[in-house]
């Protein structure tokens, strides 16, 4: 995998193709500092590309929370013991078939905090809403969490 956080800062409309996935410029890029105070504004951001989507209010919050879940776990991992904060890198995009989102965080990534028994729950509620859940490792550290969502299936808002 390459180093998708240092490609991202380079390139501001770069996103990975993946398997298939959504590709091209993201619909919504976001690049804050890795602190609590930031998971107010990555809600409201996100929310605007979600609700534009043919879901259903339900489905909608579902995405959401799963979102704010996924966004809060990588803000935890990225705080760790660091005196500054680090960035965290939010990327979204859709297409006629599914929503996904992209997280990166500097931190030190899923693994040291596997065994501290918060990840596994969180992990649980993001992928009951999500329809595909990919994590991995950057190449400088840190972690990627991509999570899509299937627009098609679901009852259309209205």
């Amino acid at each position: 995998m390459a180093n998708r956080l240092q490609t991202a800062r380079r390139h501001p409309g770069y996103i990975a193709d993946h398997r298939g996935h959504v590709s091209g410029s993201p619909q919504l890029r976001l690049c804050l500092p890795a602190v609590p105070e930031s998971l107010p504004v990555i809600r409201h951001v996100v929310a605007t590309l979600v609700q534009a989507q043919p879901l259903a209010p339900r489905r909608q919050q579902a995405v959401l929370a799963a979102l704010a879940t996924a966004a809060a776990d990588a803000i935890r991992h990225a705080v760790g013991d660091r005196a500054a904060p680090s960035e965290l890198v939010i990327e979204g995009q859709a297409n006629s078939r599914r929503l996904v989102f992209t997280i990166i965080e500097e931190g030190a990534g899923i693994a040291p905090l596997i065994g501290d028994g918060g990840v596994p729950g969180s992990l649980a509620r993001i992928g009951a809403v999500a329809d595909r859940l990919e994590l991995g490792r950057a190449d400088g550290g840190g972690a990627s969490t991509r999570m899509s969502f299937r627009l098609t299936g679901w009852p259309a808002a209205g």
